[in-house]
């Protein structure tokens, strides 16, 4: 445009501080308009990512969908990145060389987002089932007998409530968003939505343990049975 070239739509060569007064106003306008998209609920969960990726995909000549699966990445052969859509192989070679293993899973737009809330379902359905049994068990009092037949019948079990207790609480909070998401994904294809109804109201519940440090197993369960402070 023409300000960027120092002048303002008069012709008039702009000043260094008309052209700060400008980038300001600007800088200010994306900030209000990105705290109001955060606000407000977002269409991925009204309709569900895979719903919303395709109703998005309607409105562009070229749409690719993504979705990530993995930590941080950090380094190579830890994270995915898989993507949809007719130009997916496109973007997949972008990651030649990077940290991400692009994956490209087929043409059909929100296939990528489908695939995160079929994957997520198991992640963070089945950590917030998790620590809901063990609040239930020390509920009735049973933890102990409970832990003895896990160790026996279902190896690992323990560990893993210890694990996502400290690993998951920090953010829980971020958890109830993609709750309503899943719920909404599973509404769409005709499936029951408690599962994640559920998940979201165990991590509303951890919402407190929000960016904390060694959060214990004996706390959160606690604080699911409202016995915690």
């Amino acid at each position: 445009c023409a300000a960027r070239r120092g002048r303002c739509r008069t012709g008039r060569r702009c000043s260094p501080a008309r052209k700060e007064q400008r980038s300001a106003r600007a800088t200010s306008r994306a900030e209000r308009r990105g705290r109001a998209t955060a606000c407000r609920p977002s269409q991925a969960a009204r309709r569900g990512s895979a719903a919303a990726a395709r109703a998005i995909a309607k409105r562009f000549d070229h749409f690719v969908d993504g979705s990530v699966i993995g930590p941080p990445a950090y380094k190579r052969g830890t994270t995915r990145l898989y993507l949809s859509g007719s130009r997916s192989a496109e973007v997949a070679a972008w990651y030649d060389g990077s940290a991400f293993d692009a994956r490209v899973i087929g043409e059909d737009q929100g296939a990528a987002s489908a695939l995160k809330m079929a994957y997520a379902s198991w992640t963070k359905i089945g950590s917030a089932m998790n620590l809901a049994i063990r609040a239930l068990a020390q509920a009735e009092g049973v933890d102990v007998a409970l832990v003895d037949e896990w160790n026996i019948s279902q190896p690992g079990m323990v560990e893993r409530s210890e694990l996502v207790a400290t690993a998951v609480s920090p953010k829980a909070w971020r958890f109830t968003g993609e709750m309503e998401q899943i719920a909404a994904s599973f509404s769409a294809a005709g499936l029951p939505t408690g599962f994640a109804e559920a998940a979201h109201e165990i991590y509303e519940r951890m919402v407190d343990f929000k960016s904390a440090d060694q959060v214990t197993l004996d706390q959160v369960v606690a604080m699911l049975n409202n016995t915690g402070e």
